[in-house]
């Protein structure tokens, strides 16, 4: 098991949950832009970057000790990953009908959103492509 911990550890994990955030703002953006002709609609955002900002933050202000295997080693804080949220936004209207989707809004952020997805899938492929040298050519 330690194995499996030293392979997938706390920032393959991180970039599993942004990648989870970034699909799941992809389908609340595609919802939106359905109901854009919807009335009383209101829109819905997911949270995942500020919480996670704010989980740095405060991990950054406390001062962790380091758990350590080995005297040469040095061990990250663990904590746990943030999750996105979705929550609907009730604070604009951009309709007589209270609907509050601005479809050009919802546009700039699947644009957004599409290229936030692709960074952080070359980040893991480059991350595969350095496990899969240093399995392939470490028996050289």
């Amino acid at each position: 098991m330690e194995g499996i911990g030293l392979l997938w550890g706390p920032t393959d994990r991180d970039l599993a949950t942004a990648l989870n955030a970034a699909a799941l703002r992809q389908q609340v953006i595609a919802h939106n832009l359905a109901n854009a002709e919807t009335p009383h609609y209101r829109r819905f955002d997911v949270v995942y970057e500020e919480a996670l900002s704010r989980q740095q933050q405060a991990a950054a202000r406390q001062k962790v000790a380091l758990r350590r295997t080995h005297p040469a080693h040095l061990a990250r804080p663990t904590s746990q990953p943030v999750q996105p949220m979705v929550v609907r936004d009730n604070s604009s209207v951009m309709r007589n009908d209270q609907n509050n989707v601005d479809v050009d809004r919802e546009m700039a952020a699947l644009a957004k959103n599409t290229l936030y997805y692709q960074t952080l899938t070359r980040v893991v492929g480059a991350r595969m492509l350095a496990l899969r040298t240093a399995i392939s050519e470490g028996r050289r």
